[in-house]
């Protein structure tokens, strides 16, 4: 695991120790897990070193990389979802002109 990587999975855990619920921190905990090894897994996937891996049932190969940053995206919602609830963004951009 590169330092970078262990950095990032640092800073999760120590957000995951915030969630009061056992129950909730444990399932981010395993998402935690999930998203580590689907993020060193398409690195690796994308370096050239592996030419496929699997995760949760998906199998992703060099020529479906893309579907492979989908899911590497997907454990980092579902991470984010578990730690901080329900985000919604909103557009604060003055381009659609004075109302």
């Amino acid at each position: 695991m590169s330092a970078a990587t262990t950095a990032l999975q640092a800073a999760w855990q120590t957000e995951i120790a915030k969630i009061a619920n056992v129950l909730l921190a444990a399932e981010a905990a395993v998402a935690l897990e999930r998203y580590i090894a689907a993020l060193e897994n398409q690195t690796a996937l994308e370096g050239g070193g592996i030419a496929s891996y699997s995760i949760a049932g998906r199998t992703v190969t060099r020529t479906s990389a893309d579907i492979g940053k989908r899911m590497v995206n997907e454990l980092k919602s579902e991470l984010w979802r578990l730690c901080y609830g329900s985000v919604t963004l909103v557009n604060m951009d003055q381009s659609w002109g004075s109302l």
